[in-house]
């Protein structure tokens, strides 16, 4: 294999990242003075501790007056390799290579460049702005995100280094790029729609001394707000007069409730307290998936559906939990919802829209934009025009989930003898509606091979008879007495999103780890040799860790000829392939059908014998691999056995497929492999 050399350095433009669309990018209220550097700092007052008066939380249009967003703001990323103590040395290739869940399997802190950040327009870096002049790296760069992390256009982390500077007071600089929404400005839409009018009971001097104050590396506050809040003991009405605002957690979910940002259950948020108030506050975080169905369903993706419409999607939460089983904040919850859907009003959103739209779409419809957007000009001007209409149909959707059993979570079915046990949490009713359960089992995530289905039942729980080893999907539904029906929270994820309210599951086969074989299969035109050595789970365990020294002790050749393969050529795993198949057998031409499906990659660790292992799966839907072997003759019969057209003959590698796959985490150079 050639080994592909990069450039020492790389110089990037980092165009048309729009002022005020970088999240985090904020600024303090408070007096400007020029800085040695000659960029523009805040310098904060001191402040004095006041007494908790328990007001609620307004922002503060200061915060914004210090820049304007009717632009773009260009901004030059020169990148370079640093040090191994500073976590930097590494290739610009390799920050790209990486998503967060590859460095969560691996361990190690996210890979991160030098870099010298410069801000000017199209025809260079600007004196004045922050890196005009400079020559040495004044920032580290590493990707930002979880999800996100996994597109091919990455969201960026630009950390200015200490005494370097800052931009617009701050040293931490996110740009994000949202690749996933194709209109590109829904994140900076939804914070804009947030910066709602002025409460005429806002007393701005008392909160600016709160936002003023600075976080403390003390947790003892946030673990007595935990324990308090998750002693069921402890009524929640309580909980409202002394450490939660029950406006600020009603006005928030009401947001993200009628802009269908619904990946908020548990993150994408930020808990606030005052260090002078045992109150806790959400503030809002990360909005680029708002109002995005219509869009999905062009692309034919399933996502924000089932049960995460309305107040179901914040069921799984403690506090959205205790919070909405009170009528209290039911009821201002309903209040919140009816206000800002009168704020967000046709005309405003329409304004709105067109204002980002002539920001955004000139380089949306330019590379590298073009090449990674997902929709037609077309589609864009459809989906655009259809966010006021998503918002009335969340509202709606928020109505009628008050009315069904809220989600609820399936049980591992645990083997009881001959028999197979099945549970799930029990739902539950703002109504107080008698509930029952319909329970179906499949072998596949579409139920198109339902084999088993119950309806009616009572109780949170039942039994089937024992199932033989095999992949399985298990499916409840909770219906009340009026009729309203709800899925579980439990869902599979699909290449094209989620198939909701089901539970995947394995029953393993007695002895899983009886037969284990060493095996070299060599290939001349048509024909396949075959050869396998026995091996025992100890010696197994010992290979994947790369302890070789009992192959050279086997009396089996191939065993001995492994190990020198092994230690001539430092073999490593490269693949875990998954799969599940149905062999058949005639005897006419020796001949061995296999059917292969639900092939997947494993990914996550090298245990052959975890069952759990996390998977990516390599074929379409509906698809399997159909392998015919035979020694002598291949018999008519088989010939005939499909109809025209209904196969593709091809030759197929399980494994090739799986280390496509999974060639990301070995990085792009290991596609050359």
């Amino acid at each position: 294999m050639q080994e592909r050399k990069l450039p020492r350095r790389t110089v990037l433009l980092l165009g048309a990242a729009l002022a005020g669309w970088c999240a985090g990018c904020s600024v303090l209220p408070a007096e400007e003075t020029a800085s040695s550097d000659g960029f523009s700092t805040a310098k904060a007052e001191p402040v004095e501790k006041m007494a908790d008066t328990g007001f609620h939380l307004r922002d503060n249009d200061a915060l914004y007056t210090v820049y304007d967003d009717s632009g773009v703001v260009t901004m030059y990323l020169t990148v370079t390799r640093g040090t191994e103590a500073e976590n930097t040395d590494h290739t610009w290739e390799q920050i790209n290579s990486y998503s967060a869940y590859d460095y969560e399997a691996m361990q190690v802190p996210r890979y991160q460049v030098e870099g010298l950040l410069q801000v000017g327009d199209e025809s260079g870096p600007m004196a004045s702005e922050v890196g005009y002049g400079e020559t040495v790296p004044n920032a580290t760069v590493q990707i930002r995100g979880q999800t996100s992390s996994r597109n091919a256009q990455k969201n960026y982390k630009i950390k200015l280094k200490k005494n370097k500077g800052s931009w617009r007071g701050q040293r931490t600089v996110a740009l994000n790029k949202h690749q996933g929404d194709g209109l590109r400005f829904r994140n900076k839409m939804a914070y804009d729609l947030i910066r709602l009018k002025t409460d005429p009971a806002y007393d701005k001097t008392a909160f600016e001394q709160l936002l003023e104050i600075k976080g403390s590396d003390d947790h003892q506050k946030l673990i007595e707000m935990l324990d308090v809040l998750n002693d069921e003991t402890s009524p929640m009405e309580d909980l409202f007069e002394t450490t939660f605002d029950t406006e600020n957690i009603a006005y928030w979910m009401a947001f993200q409730i009628l802009l269908g940002n619904t990946d908020t259950q548990s993150r994408n948020m930020y808990l606030y307290s005052p260090l002078n108030s045992k109150r806790w506050y959400i503030l809002d975080w990360d909005k680029d998936a708002m109002l995005s169905r219509t869009e999905w369903e062009w692309r034919n993706y399933s996502d924000s559906l089932s049960w995460e419409r309305g107040v179901s999607n914040y069921w799984g939460n403690v506090l959205f939990r205790r919070c909405l089983q009170t009528k209290r904040f039911r009821q201002e919850l309903d209040t919140a919802i009816e206000e800002l859907f009168r704020y967000f009003s046709p005309d405003r959103i329409g304004e709105m829209t067109a204002r980002c739209r002539s920001l955004v779409e000139p380089f949306v419809w330019q590379q590298p934009d073009l090449l990674h957007e997902p929709l037609s000009r077309e589609e864009y001007d459809r989906v655009a025009k259809s966010l006021h209409k998503e918002i009335t149909e969340n509202r709606e959707a928020y109505r009628e989930s008050l009315k069904k059993p809220m989600p609820f979570y399936i049980g591992v079915p645990e083997p009881q003898g001959d028999e197979l046990r099945l549970m799930w949490d029990a739902s539950f009713d703002f109504a107080a509606e008698d509930i029952t359960y319909t329970a179906e089992l499949a072998k596949d995530y579409r139920f198109t091979t339902t084999f088993w289905t119950e309806e009616n039942i009572r109780l949170p729980e039942t039994v089937v008879y024992a199932l033989p080893a095999g992949h399985y999907f298990l499916r409840v539904r909770a219906a009340n007495e009026s009729g309203y029906a709800q899925d579980a929270f439990d869902y599979y994820v699909m290449e094209t999103g989620k198939a909701y309210g089901m539970k995947s599951f394995f029953v393993e086969a007695d002895g899983s780890d009886a037969v284990i074989k060493l095996e070299r299969k060599k290939k001349v035109g048509s024909y396949i040799y075959k050869e396998d050595a026995a091996l025992t789970r100890e010696e197994t365990e010992c290979i994947l860790r790369g302890d070789y020294g009992l192959l050279l002790a086997s009396p089996q050749n191939l065993c001995r000829e492994f190990y020198v393969e092994c230690v001539s050529h430092v073999l490593r795993p490269r693949v875990l392939v998954d799969y599940e198949r149905e062999a058949w057998v005639l005897d006419e031409g020796t001949v061995r059908i296999t059917f292969d499906q639900n092939v997947r990659a494993a990914v996550g660790g090298w245990d052959l014998f975890e069952p759990k292992l996390p998977t990516l799966p390599v074929l379409d839907p509906g698809t399997l691999v159909l392998e015919v072997k035979f020694t002598e003759f291949l018999p008519e019969v088989l010939r005939q056995l499909l109809p025209p057209k209904a196969q593709e003959w091809t030759a197929v590698s399980k494994y090739v497929l799986c280390a496509d796959k999974t060639a990301y985490r070995h990085g792009f150079s290991g596609w050359n492999d």
